[in-house]
């Protein structure tokens, strides 16, 4: 596992890039070093319905980060209720999926995607190989380009699992 100066180093780098791709949507970025964790919240397209996002990233990036939904007080999470509706996406599949009754949004940059940690995933080769999956997948390794890929995907969906 990297130090966590290390991790945060990096973090803070690729934050540099994202913010201002982040202004220019309205979003704000929260980084909270110490627990290393990153907050922002997105919005549906149509109905502008908030949805509360955050990733943690110990181990990055030998492993990819946890993202995960949360309620607005920033307390609960793996519940449908906080995830968007799974629909047709003009981007190909939809990344917001339940697996055994738990929601998650599948990517390779999420680390519970992966069959290790409760996840859909078994034929990606294990979270430690996120940076390399192959197929048809949507391809993130910096802040920026996962957080871009989680908004664009919320973004035509409308309501909420369950």
């Amino acid at each position: 596992m990297p130090p966590m100066q290390e991790i945060v180093a990096t973090v803070e780098h690729e934050l540099e890039q994202a913010t201002p791709w982040a202004r220019r949507r309205g979003l704000t970025l929260d980084w909270e070093a110490s627990e290393l964790r990153l907050r922002t919240v997105l919005e549906q397209g149509e109905t502008e319905e908030p949805f509360f996002l955050q990733g943690t990233f110990d181990s990055y990036k030998e492993l990819p980060p946890v993202w995960e939904f949360y309620d607005a007080d920033w307390h609960s999470s793996c519940e449908k209720r906080l995830y968007p509706a799974k629909k047709p996406c003009p981007f190909g599949s939809s990344m917001f999926l339940t697996h055994q009754e738990r929601p998650v949004i599948c990517a390779p940059f999420n680390r519970l995607a992966y069959q290790e940690l409760a996840g859909p995933h078994s034929n990606w080769g294990g979270p430690a190989n996120w940076r390399s999956v192959e197929g048809n997948h949507v391809k993130a390794t910096v802040v920026g380009e996962m957080l871009q890929h989680i908004r664009r995907h919320l973004r035509p969906t409308r309501g909420r699992m369950g």
